[in-house]
């Protein structure tokens, strides 16, 4: 068995070596695999306003430009080639942008309540209050977040699904806390169809064909998570017209606080 195994990684490394010699990676993606995910977040150019978008998106937000480059292979690397480098590029990206901006976070005030002290428990008049603590100090409630689904057959044929080993990244991410400022649910959004090619259609036409793509599986969905705050997270926002469509499906199912994150726009 040891033997096997050695003989696959050997064959493995020389399949990827005459891959690299035969299709050598571009200045683009030799600077993006080169950079950590700390530096890509200061030296990759941010994302523009969503000036050209289909639809309006006032609670969105795009961490890098797309058509950088480096920032493009980027992409194409977790989407196509599924890169544990440019994955934790795009996972550190998405995390350090939700928890530090208010897309992502929401400071609970906590007031003045009893305490459960043993004298309130046997019945006393006057039960104390619990002192205030400063507002932040408090860890804020935890967020939800939700991968952008793909059908079942691009998951049969990619094998995976590129938004969700982003979530994964992320949440790798914040297992470093003391407390968890969001968690990740995989099981409420699904897409039930592909949208038809967007590249040449109209703005109206764009909105339109996205309709009816998702649905919400209401049997997952508690009275407790309809009030959280709801984060969608994609890859790229592109003419805006699919994150749209989901945030709506969200609102439509009883989420009244729903918002989204990409990795470029």
């Amino acid at each position: 068995m040891m033997q096997y195994n050695a003989c696959m990684i050997f064959i493995s490394t020389l399949y990827k070596t005459i891959l690299d010699a035969l299709f050598p990676l571009s200045w683009a993606e030799y600077e993006m695999l080169s950079l950590s995910p700390e530096d890509a977040l200061g030296k990759l150019p941010p994302a523009p306003d969503y000036s050209g978008l289909a639809v309006d998106m006032p609670n969105a937000q795009s961490v890098f430009a797309y058509k950088d480059e480096r920032v493009a292979k980027m992409i194409w690397h977790i989407k196509y080639k599924k890169s544990a480098h440019a994955v934790q590029i795009g996972g550190y990206a998405l995390w350090k942008r939700l928890v530090t901006t208010a897309a992502g976070v929401r400071r609970a005030v906590l007031r003045d309540t009893p305490s459960t002290s043993a004298e309130v428990a046997a019945g006393s008049p006057s039960p104390s209050l619990s002192p205030k603590r400063p507002e932040n100090s408090l860890p804020p409630p935890a967020a939800v977040v939700i991968p952008m689904p793909i059908t079942n057959r691009r998951r049969k044929e990619r094998g995976y699904n590129q938004c969700e080993l982003l979530t994964d990244e992320m949440e790798r991410l914040e297992q470093t806390n003391d407390y968890s400022r969001f968690t990740v649910r995989k099981d409420i959004l699904f897409r039930t169809h592909h949208a038809t090619r967007q590249t040449l259609k109209g703005r109206h036409e764009r909105v339109e064909s996205a309709k009816g793509i998702f649905g919400v599986r209401r049997n997952v969905i508690t009275p407790e998570l309809l009030r959280a705050k709801i984060i969608v997270i994609d890859d790229v926002i592109t003419t805006g017209s699919t994150m749209y469509e989901a945030i709506e499906t969200l609102g439509a199912a009883g989420f009244s606080d729903v918002g989204a994150i990409s990795l470029a726009h």
